[in-house]
């Protein structure tokens, strides 16, 4: 966090800037408190337990992996040296319970549940790989030891061949002595070509022979090591991949090997959050119900004050009766908006609901309703109420009314489908609507 040295100096603040993190002589839990409470809206003081050591602010969250018992987390160091609350703080179920709203912590435990997913399945590819790994491994310690199979059938086809060039070379020797001698030489001569032949033949085969052997043993083992120089590359990828995963879920390796009980805790918490959001989500409606029952009385109540006809005694009777039931409607609605804002029930998310449950898609949704959220902050940040929006943002409507065909009637009829429910969510202030519809429209148009 940044501020002014000297707000009332005329140097530029840019030249005069401190951190107010170093500026503080040392944190106290005060100051914490307010950190928190300004950092996070839904921040609940009654689920942190500060303490101070030396400098620093130390915290214990609820150990909700004992949900049942009332176990704290040992005390750590809320935030780091750059004045940011630690990693290792905002992972804490419980400092996430204690700062978030419940369909924030919704969102975020449906993520973790699919991350936890994610990383079983990246687990099994694993073993798969390792598995395909190790048989790829033997493959090619087989296809070495056929290797020396083959080289021991060489090495018969070459001693055959000697045997045949011995051969040979006898029938040469008979061949010269029979003509030294002057012997018949006819049929020794015949045995000589039969021999040569024969060799020939043999020379021939064992070339073909150790031609081949070299094709097949270099193509086999070629192809089997580059499957496992492949498999080898996607495990690698594989085990990245999970390391990110256990990173981002603050595991470590060895809780790979309870990931069912990982993500089955993380389930029944899931359901349990469900149950409660339900619960409190029906408690909204009520209230609902009765605000809008308890206006109708107001109503009547007030036709009674302003009927000139009625007696003095029943009109002080229907004042009377009008404020016991503004009290009562502002009870329930500081109860509403207490529910509301313990879900995290915003008026974004409320224009999200309301467009899915009217049947408009869920992307395009989110894009309005994120429009007029950010509307919505700008008029908080400028202290203008929404009914008082300025002619600027009535300017702007009516432009894109202007320039995109249908606009104004698209959203007209948009408000009527929903039965005024949206309109309620901005103040009445058609033109909120307008301007956020124009903007989703002119982007998709420019996409």
């Amino acid at each position: 966090m940044w501020q002014s040295k000297n707000r009332g100096s005329p140097v530029p603040e840019y030249l005069e800037l401190q951190n107010t993190y170093e500026a503080a002589a040392g944190e106290t839990v005060e100051w914490a408190m307010q950190e928190l409470t300004r950092r996070y809206d839904n921040f609940d003081a009654d689920d942190v337990k500060l303490t101070e050591k030396g400098n620093k602010v130390l915290i214990s969250v609820q150990d909700l992996r004992f949900p049942d018992k009332d176990r704290w987390t040992k005390p750590q160091p809320l935030f780091d040296e750059e004045g940011n609350i630690r990693g290792d703080v905002s992972r804490l179920k419980g400092f996430q319970q204690a700062t978030r709203s419940m369909l924030e912590r919704l969102r975020a435990l449906t993520e973790r549940v699919e991350i936890e997913k994610r990383a079983e399945e990246l687990q099994r590819e694993l073993e798969k790989g390792d598995a395909e790994y190790a048989k790829q491994g033997q493959l090619l310690a087989d296809a070495e030891k056929k290797s020396a199979h083959q080289d021991e059938r060489m090495k018969e086809m070459r001693n055959q061949l000697d045997k045949t060039l011995r051969e040979r070379d006898k029938a040469q020797r008979d061949l010269e002595e029979a003509q030294s001698s002057g012997t018949s030489t006819e049929a020794l001569r015949e045995t000589l070509e039969e021999r040569e032949e024969e060799y020939m033949k043999q020379t021939q085969r064992l070339a073909d022979a150790h031609r081949r052997e070299v094709e097949f043993k270099d193509q086999e083992i070629r192809e089997l090591v580059d499957q496992r120089t492949r498999i080898r590359r996607e495990r690698n990828q594989t085990q990245r991949a999970l390391n990110l995963a256990l990173q981002e879920l603050d595991l470590i390796k060895d809780d790979t090997d309870n990931l069912q009980t990982t993500i089955a805790g993380s389930l029944v918490e899931r359901r349990r959050l469900m149950a409660e959001i339900n619960t409190m989500e029906e408690q909204v409606r009520q209230r609902d119900q009765a605000i809008e029952d308890l206006e109708g009385q107001i109503e009547r109540q007030q036709e009674v004050i302003a009927d000139q006809t009625r007696t003095e005694e029943e009109r002080e009777a229907a004042q009377r009766e009008l404020e016991t039931l503004q009290e009562r409607v502002a009870e329930l609605r500081a109860e509403k908006e207490k529910l509301e804002k313990e879900l995290g029930l915003t008026t974004k998310e409320k224009v999200k609901r309301a467009l899915v449950k009217y049947g408009i898609p869920l992307a395009f949704a989110v894009a309005i309703s994120s429009v007029v959220g950010v509307i919505l902050s700008t008029v908080k940040a400028t202290g203008a109420g929404v009914s008082k929006l300025g002619s600027g943002l009535t300017d702007l409507g009516k432009k894109m009314a202007a320039g995109l065909p249908g606009l104004l009637g698209s959203v007209v009829s948009l408000v009527l489908r929903t039965g005024g429910e949206l309109l309620k969510f901005v103040g009445n202030n058609v033109w909120i609507l307008v301007v956020a519809i124009g903007v989703v429209l002119l982007k998709k148009m420019k996409g």
